[in-house]
């Protein structure tokens, strides 16, 4: 981490790899895609990455669907602990509806997304309306009265809300009626 730029080099077994992949799919794809690869002379490496990508582009509806009402399903908590004045509970919402919204803006673009600290920097410069859905979230982030709370997530939902229409991965129904997808 001291050289410029900062390199992070780990040895793991592909075994270990096949895992990484099974238990964080999207971020996984993200972290390797953006690899640089040193020696793979068999190409081991590339032919997992290339197997593993085709697995999320398979899966990819399921993962935008099940994160979109996840984010809808936050957003609804939201309209509770906000009209009760639960200002930690409000808080931790409000985090993690932002986190949502901008692995969807990814997702709805046929994107793996990254680690947490790195969503907000590759939202702006990876995708089409990134610029746009940043503002929206820190603005959302950054309110505190409660009437501009629910304004603010209200315009969230209606901007991710467009972005999965357009990808053609979540059906219109499911963002009409989210909530009669919850298991």
């Amino acid at each position: 981490h001291k050289t410029v730029p900062p390199v992070f080099v780990r040895f793991k077994s592909y075994k270990w790899l096949n895992q990484d992949f099974v238990q964080r799919l999207s971020i996984a794809c993200w972290i390797y895609q953006h690899a640089i690869i040193l020696k793979d002379p068999e190409n081991f490496f590339i032919d997992l990455l290339h197997n593993q990508t085709k697995i999320f582009n398979r899966q990819l509806s399921t993962i935008l669907q099940k994160k979109y009402i996840e984010f809808r399903t936050e957003r609804h908590n939201l309209r509770y602990t906000v009209s009760t004045d639960m200002d930690l509970a409000t808080r931790l919402i409000k985090a993690t509806i932002v986190k949502l919204a901008l692995e969807l803006t990814l997702l709805a673009e046929k994107k793996p997304y990254p680690y947490k600290e790195w969503l907000f920097w590759i939202v702006e410069r990876e995708t089409i309306q990134g610029k746009e859905v940043v503002s929206l979230a820190t603005q959302f982030w950054d309110e505190l009265e409660k009437k501009r709370i629910i304004t603010l997530s209200d315009q969230l939902v209606e901007k991710i809300t467009s972005l999965c229409i357009h990808s053609d991965l979540v059906p219109k129904e499911v963002t009409q009626k989210w909530w009669l997808q919850l298991d």
